[in-house]
């Protein structure tokens, strides 16, 4: 079996929920918009999160955008869910910033644009999201909008793995069997030191 093959991301789906905090008059119906997700009542889901979408609660924009890319309980419209994603994802939403780094990664909806899909990718990995880390370590892997870099490839293949990730676990000891020593060392120190929400650059 081969590793890190940049099919590796996209051979599962890759959305997953935000349960974070929201302002009080929003919890009990956010809460029944969940359920109905988690039971896979899609059109009840998606009249439930709409009305909190228009209010501007992040989490029901990201799911909202889930269900209309995927066209469960609402026709499927990649515009739509594009434009739930921006919502959540400008109000610094994790989940929805990777979204976006996997529409524009795999041009689903819209032209596929490596450049648009690293700025994502690296704002959702900035904040601890393991998808969006395992597929920011492919970029670096396969120097999609940037060099290679195998070391900062291997450090975010760690962190997602860390979190009990398959794909980047396999995707870590690919990379890791590439370095040297030496070079293992210092991704495996770039690992331990990252600071979730620190914004400057690896280099």
């Amino acid at each position: 079996m081969k590793y890190a093959r940049s099919s590796c991301m996209y051979s599962a789906v890759f959305f997953f929920l935000l349960l974070a905090w929201v302002p009080h008059a929003w919890c009990s119906d956010l809460e029944e918009a969940h359920e109905a997700y988690r039971s896979g009542n899609w059109h009840e889901a998606a009249e439930l999160y709409r009305p909190l979408a228009e209010q501007g609660c992040d989490e029901a924009q990201n799911n909202l955008g889930e269900l209309y890319s995927r066209g469960s309980g609402v026709k499927q419209d990649y515009d739509r869910a594009m434009e739930f994603f921006y919502l959540a994802a400008e109000q610094g939403n994790a989940y929805a910033q990777t979204n976006l780094g996997l529409h524009y990664s795999q041009g689903l909806g819209v032209r596929q644009n490596f450049a648009r899909a690293h700025k994502w990718f690296e704002k959702g990995a900035r904040q601890d999201n393991f998808v969006a880390q395992n597929a920011l370590g492919l970029f670096y892997l396969h120097g999609r909008n940037l060099e290679k870099d195998y070391v900062l490839a291997y450090k975010w293949f760690y962190l997602s793995a860390q979190k009990g990730f398959d794909q980047a676990q396999e995707n870590k000891r690919w990379t890791a069997s590439r370095l040297s020593q030496e070079d293992l060392d210092k991704a495996r120190k770039l690992a331990r030191e990252f600071e979730p929400g620190f914004e400057s650059g690896d280099n």
